[in-house]
């Protein structure tokens, strides 16, 4: 992660409300709440539900990666245009367009994004995610416990810069917007996906090739993945191209391998899933001991950095997209 230092984060002190100036501030402020010489957390969700400045700063960032991604994928006709919302929005994140609706200034949907760099620790690690868990079976095996949490603090900060999420989209019940995606609790149990960003991208490969049943696929989840078929497969059910188009559309290209099989983060060299072992249902990440668990962070935050380093370069070449433009 030598190289990315200069990745913007996204967390924000919780206290000042203010994203962090690069990780020394961010591992001075951390690195003593781990340690319990501080007992108030400073970490911050960069897509917490405060609606403060910085979550603005974050969702505007991607809506501006989002525009650009749409005119080089789509048509005019065809495309979506997005904008971050303002504090002022009952739902916060980003509002999806067409252009009629830009006319109209009324989203079609909104869009909240979803970590998978894994939740933070929480107080005590009184919660069990993979980063309690490397925490807890180092402590067992008594390695050096201030090594194991300034890499828990870089893991943490690396994988809250801009390519360590998925977006989801809002439903909408009875006239009411859901606060969060359906779809954000199912990802993070225990007994589906446990937040892994190789059994979801699975998931959603499997959504394009016509063999997942989830329940979850309906209404605007499934509008939305439906947006990147190829509209000379959409009336077919074994849609070939659309994972391929969701991984280039989101740079996710790195997380797959060359015939487009989501990456195992469980394994050391990045096998395909498929090849190394589908683990979905049988092996849980607490089963792991500490050396594998380091190989599933690690190897998630390098990826997240690839990600990230591609996503920004993108981003510093392009100018914000305003929905007036199109009114």
């Amino acid at each position: 992660m030598e190289n990315d230092l200069e990745l913007k984060c996204y967390i924000a002190d919780k206290r000042n409300k203010t994203l962090y100036n690069g990780y020394k501030e961010w591992e001075e402020d951390y690195l003593p709440w781990l340690t319990k010489t501080d007992p108030n957390s400073p970490y911050n969700d960069p897509d917490s539900l405060d609606r403060e400045d910085y979550n603005y700063e974050y969702y505007r960032d991607i809506a501006v990666f989002l525009n650009e991604r749409e005119k080089e994928f789509f048509s005019e006709k065809s495309r979506y245009w997005y904008k971050a919302c303002e504090k002022d929005k009952d739902t916060y994140g980003i509002g999806v367009y067409t252009k009629a609706e830009c006319k109209s200034g009324k989203e079609i949907f909104y869009l909240k994004s979803d970590q998978f760099g894994f939740s933070a620790p929480f107080e005590n690690l009184t919660k069990k995610h993979p980063y309690e868990y490397c925490i807890e079976k180092s402590r067992d095996k008594s390695v050096d416990d201030a090594s194991v949490l300034k890499k828990v603090s870089k893991w943490i900060y690396y994988s809250r810069t801009i390519g360590g999420a998925f977006l989801w989209p809002l439903e909408n019940n009875n006239g009411e917007w859901n606060k969060e995606p359906t779809i954000n609790h199912v990802r993070g149990r225990k007994d589906t996906q446990e937040d892994r960003v190789d059994l979801t991208l699975a998931w959603i490969r499997e959504f394009y090739l016509g063999s997942n049943t989830s329940k979850l696929l309906k209404g605007h989840l499934k509008e939305w993945l439906e947006h990147f078929i190829d509209p000379v497969e959409s009336s077919s059910n074994i849609c070939k191209s659309g994972f391929s188009n969701y991984v280039k559309f989101f740079m996710f290209d790195d997380f797959v391998d060359e015939v487009l099989l989501p990456k195992d983060i469980t394994s050391k060299e990045l096998k395909s899933l498929y090849e190394h072992r589908y683990t979905t249902g049988k092996e849980r990440l607490g089963q792991f001991d500490e050396e594998k668990i380091c190989v599933v962070l690690e190897n998630v935050c390098s990826l997240i950095c690839s990600r990230s380093n591609r996503m920004m370069e993108k981003i510093k070449k392009m100018k914000s997209v305003s929905i007036d433009a199109f009114k």
